[in-house]
């Protein structure tokens, strides 16, 4: 892979966006009155909206997102209380957050979902990004990348279609690649019996591409400065939808269980997740200190884009839900993660994902020794897991029972495990390379007053707050003799922190789930059945996204990750490599 993105150069001009690449503004007047001129009202949207218990729209050029609120604000005037609105957005040059908060101030008429949507708007990195608001009412997938490729991954897998289509790229003759004839045969093929396909564009190649597609085109008055805008209507669709499952059984009672049955619940499915009672010493996600954080690397590799999608998916989820707090981290550059590693990952992220930190004022007013070329990232969050667990799990559409799949179970219709090490032996998976690792971490007495919680990434991690100091966590590939992860923790406090660390308070120790590429198992692993296992060190963020891929995946929608992602998570990979070797964990 070798997916460069570069934002979009920007200024402005008179209160407005402006395009320094193609010279032009993005947007004529800030607020609801410009797409409702364009695209909302040609279309009849509202009309629809109220009709509809799934509305999807696509556009080409995202921009600054107004198209995209303003849709929410009509979805929020006239859908039904069961209606949810699906958006699919295409931008090759992705603004920075800083732009965007710029240029949302002046809109007053869509504040609707302004805090919502700045906080989850997504960084420059290539591939899916996928969001969801109003409990799930409201689902965004942006692509960053080239058009014509996302549009393809789209036609490939989704099985809902579109209902319309918003052309908002900049005009023909100054962004050429965005209208090229290809798309709108491929958009054609997407499109929904009377799907809709409007524009600011009028130009005479864009009205006879969408006539040689299938489309009945016609320029209508528009007010302002354009005297016309494009509304086009498909004249015969032969999209077939998929019927969405009503039910899915899911397996397993840690982070993995429960934020797939949650994915599911808010694509209105039924779930029952068989969640066996476990004690706080024998599960990884039931954790009372973790971090949700992620080992990021190089966004052009398929592992550096999950690494990362998943870091910002899975804050952005989190955000609200009981169980997990956003305080930040500071990564500390080691032997294990260099310098200019974690330089390229703040590169990439940019404001506010990541930023450069003041060591010697962060020093000063923690104690800490932090060594220089450490990052701070501001979304991080502290995670105590049995409550993120329980707060995933609490919706109408989930059922818990309290048990497991046994081998007797006669198992029927959809159902996804997202069990630990050991799997159901009624479930027929491919060859899966999976095994247990010790960890553990340790509650310290802290004598210190913090003026709010810290977390610390080095050698493993540090989780403070007044009074109290959690290190962790070890991996030991065989149990280590007692007290011995309890030294090497208390060792991890001593080498960071000024501060008097006092007694052992209390030991948490869990077996994790770990494959033998050290990454998850993500996907459909046979007819009907679908995984989600071998998290590891990584389940507070991993989790969440792998949830959101099978999610999509079950229910018909495209699958918001990029090619090379998904081949590199596969339930399948095991198997062709044991064509080559044995199972590394089998005797």
């Amino acid at each position: 892979m070798n997916e460069q993105v570069r934002p979009a150069a920007v200024e402005f001009r008179d209160g407005r966006l402006w395009s320094t690449k193609f010279g032009d503004f993005y947007y004529q007047q800030g607020g609801r009155a410009e797409p409702e001129q364009v695209f909302l009202g040609p279309a009849a949207i509202s009309d629809r909206l109220a009709r509809a218990e799934l509305f999807t729209v696509s556009e080409f050029g995202f921009g600054t997102g107004m198209n995209f609120a303003a849709t929410v604000a009509t979805f929020l005037e006239s859908s039904t209380a069961r209606g949810r609105l699906r958006y699919l957005a295409f931008e090759n040059q992705p603004l920075h957050v800083a732009d965007l908060q710029r240029a949302m101030s002046s809109w007053q008429d869509l504040h609707h979902i302004r805090s919502e949507f700045e906080f989850a708007f997504p960084p420059p990195v290539a591939g899916w990004h996928s969001r969801h608001f109003l409990g799930g009412r409201v689902h965004l997938a942006v692509f960053v990348g080239d058009v014509a490729t996302g549009l393809r991954q789209v036609v490939s897998q989704d099985q809902l279609g579109v209902d319309a289509w918003f052309l908002d790229g900049f005009a023909p003759r100054l962004n050429p690649d965005m209208w090229e004839s290809e798309l709108f045969s491929l958009l054609s093929r997407l499109t929904l019996p009377n799907g809709t396909v409007t524009s600011f564009s009028v130009a005479g190649h864009v009205r006879r591409h969408l006539a040689e597609a299938g489309f009945q085109v016609k320029r209508i008055p528009a007010p302002g400065p354009k005297r016309h805008t494009l509304l086009a209507r498909v004249a015969e669709s032969k999209f077939r939808t998929k019927t969405r499952p009503r039910s899915v059984t899911v397996a397993g009672s840690g982070l993995a269980g429960a934020t797939v049955a949650r994915a599911l619940s808010e694509r209105n499915v039924e779930v029952r997740l068989l969640a066996p009672r476990v004690s706080n010493q024998s599960e990884a996600s039931q954790i009372p200190a973790a971090i949700m954080h992620a080992r990021m690397s190089n966004t052009r590799t398929a592992q550096g884009l999950f690494r990362i999608h998943s870091y910002c998916f899975a804050t952005v989820r989190a955000a609200g839900l009981a169980g997990s707090t956003q305080v930040g981290a500071i990564h500390c550059p080691g032997k294990s993660f260099p310098k200019s590693r974690l330089e390229q990952v703040r590169e990439a992220l940019g404001r506010p994902w990541a930023d450069a930190l003041d060591l010697e004022e962060i020093s000063k007013q923690t104690g800490i020794r932090i060594n220089e070329g450490a990052v701070w990232f501001s979304r991080s969050r502290w995670v105590h897991g049995q409550s993120l667990r329980q707060a995933l799990c609490d919706d109408e559409l989930i059922t818990v029972e309290e048990r497991r799949l046994h081998a007797s179970d006669a198992v029927e219709g959809v159902v996804v495990v997202a069990t630990g090490p050991a799997l159901p032996a009624c479930v027929a998976l491919p060859p899966i390379e999976l095994t247990g690792i010790w960890g553990q971490i340790d509650e310290f007495a802290l004598h210190a007053e913090l003026d709010h919680p810290l977390i610390i990434l080095a050698d493993g991690y540090l989780a403070l707050k007044s009074g109290t100091a959690f290190a962790g966590s070890t991996y030991e590939q065989t149990p280590w003799p007692p007290g011995e992860a309890t030294i090497a923790n208390r060792r991890r406090l001593s080498s960071l922190s000024r501060h008097l660390i006092g007694n052992r308070v209390s030991t948490f120790r869990a077996l994790r789930a770990v494959t033998s590429d050290r990454l998850p198992v993500v996907g459909k692993a046979g007819d009907g059945i679908w995984a989600s296992l071998g998290h590891g060190s990584n389940g507070t963020t991993s989790t969440f996204y792998a949830a959101e891929l099978i999610a999509a995946e079950i229910c018909g929608e495209l699958i918001p990750a990029m090619s090379p992602v998904l081949s590199l998570l596969s339930p399948m990979r095991f198997a062709k490599r044991q064509l080559r070797r044995p199972d590394p964990f089998r005797p």
